[in-house]
């Protein structure tokens, strides 16, 4: 890959990709799964560094098996988070009174919105801003030296 593709995959990926997935998510779900999506993203960093070879696992090793551990836990948690819709869990009433928040309360349940549809664009702004993650990496490393010439480094 040229360095200028590798540029605008960069931009492409690490801007404008991530943010407008992440707004499209944001409108067709909630905040807390906006959060809890966005959980994912260094699972997904690591999943793309070993697909791209910039990161190993090494399966028989005690790390590896952490990493690996590590990757299922975070996504499962952020999965079972957004998509598992049970019984609200009552904590109490707060003593503090926020008429803002008694505006925009319901504000999901009276628009037309997909929480499934919400967690999807979420999902792929953490895949955007992973590739970019994985890209940016590998950009800096091979082109290090142009930056060093940059600085006056030589």
């Amino acid at each position: 890959m040229s360095l200028l593709f590798q540029i605008f995959i960069c931009s492409l990926t690490g801007i404008t990709g991530n943010q407008v997935f992440y707004f499209i998510g944001l409108e067709n779900s909630t905040p807390t799964i906006g959060c809890a999506l966005t959980n994912i993203l260094p699972a997904l960093t690591f999943i793309l560094a070993v697909l791209f070879r910039q990161e190993s696992v090494g399966i028989k090793k005690t790390s590896g098996q952490a990493k690996l551990l590590g990757t299922v836990a975070c996504v499962g948690g952020g999965m079972l988070l957004s998509f598992y819709h049970g019984h609200m869990i009552n904590i109490g009433e707060s003593s503090i009174h926020w008429n803002y928040a008694d505006s925009t309360g319901n504000s999901i349940t009276d628009k037309k919105s997909n929480l499934v549809l919400g967690s999807l664009f979420v999902m792929a702004s953490a895949v955007s801003w992973a590739i970019w993650f994985t890209v940016q990496a590998k950009v800096s490393s091979l082109h290090m030296h142009l930056i060093d010439v940059l600085h006056g480094q030589h």
